[in-house]
Formats: structure tokens, C-alpha cells, sequence
């Protein structure tokens, strides 16, 4: 989960069984799903996928649908420390892989989402288990066997 105190939206990062992982935008009194539907590109294929949907109060914001990403940890970057190309940004990890990645989300004004690749986390590392940003706005990633601090270029 990831708290972006500016404009108040909270992130949630949904790890499905098998596939669809999802990214929600959390809100009070909402249904996302879970365990009935996954994604909306639904694993329950015993119903049908309009009644799974009317099932939903609020569909994801992504679903990564047959990709397994198994996403850890999300931060929004705040602070000025990574630059204004990155300010208000969510980035997240992708445990799935060995180096791990960090996917940046970047959200405009009109709600246009784009991801890319930040960085790639060095092989050592392992694994994603958590991300979490200082008081001084720099991210720390917390891996299966070390903290990686993102550099600022």
C-alpha cells in the first residue's frame, strides 16, 4: 500500500492466486473483488464474466491479467530528491524475477497511466519484499537479502 499524502489517494497493490494482479485505488465502502474476482480479467471461470463484474463496486486501475508480477511494496515519490520527471510517481516491485524490477506508473493530470521499467535491482539483492521512502523522500527497497537505496540519477 502506498499513501500519497499530497492528494490523498491510496494505492493498493493486489496479488492474485495465480494471474491477474492488480493495482486499486482504494475507497471506503468499496468491493475490489477478492476472493470472488480477481483483476477483471477474472480467474472464476465457472461464471459467467458479466455477472462477475456486476459483482464489483470498483475495478482495478490495472490488471496485469496473465502476466504474474507478483508485486511488493509501493511508494509515491515526493520530496524533489528524484527531480520533477518523477515527482508524484508510483513505483513498485516486481518480486517474479531474479534481478527484481522496480515499475514506475506515471499518472497525469487526466489520469493517463503509463509504466516503464525504473531501474533493475542488482542480482544479489533478491527478491522484493518492500519499499518504503525516508523523511528525506529517498526510497529504500527491502530485498530478500539486502536494502538497496534507488540513486537519484
Amino acid at each position: 500500500m502506498a499513501v500519497d499524502e499530497t492528494n490523498g489517494l491510496f494505492w493498493v497493490m493486489d496479488t492474485g492466486s495465480t494471474i491477474s494482479d492488480e493495482i486499486n485505488l482504494l475507497a471506503a465502502g468499496r468491493f475490489y473483488g477478492w476472493p470472488i474476482v480477481q483483476g477483471y480479467a477474472d480467474t472464476n471461470f465457472e461464471m459467467d464474466f458479466n455477472d462477475l463484474i456486476s459483482l464489483l463496486d470498483q475495478i482495478p486501475i490495472i490488471d496485469f491479467a496473465y502476466t504474474k508480477l507478483d508485486p511488493r511494496g509501493a511508494v509515491v515519490v515526493r520530496g524533489g530528491v528524484y527531480g520533477p520527471g518523477l515527482e508524484g510517481d508510483l513505483l513498485f516491485g516486481q518480486s517474479s524475477v531474479v534481478p527484481s524490477v522496480i515499475h514506475r506508473f506515471h499518472i497525469t493530470q487526466d489520469f493517463f497511466i503509463s509504466r516503464s521499467v525504473a531501474t533493475t535491482l542488482p542480482q544479489e539483492a533478491g527478491r522484493v519484499r518492500d519499499m518504503v521512502r525516508a523523511a528525506d523522500g529517498r526510497i529504500y527497497v527491502l530485498c530478500q537479502n539486502q536494502i538497496v537505496r534507488l540513486d537519484t540519477n
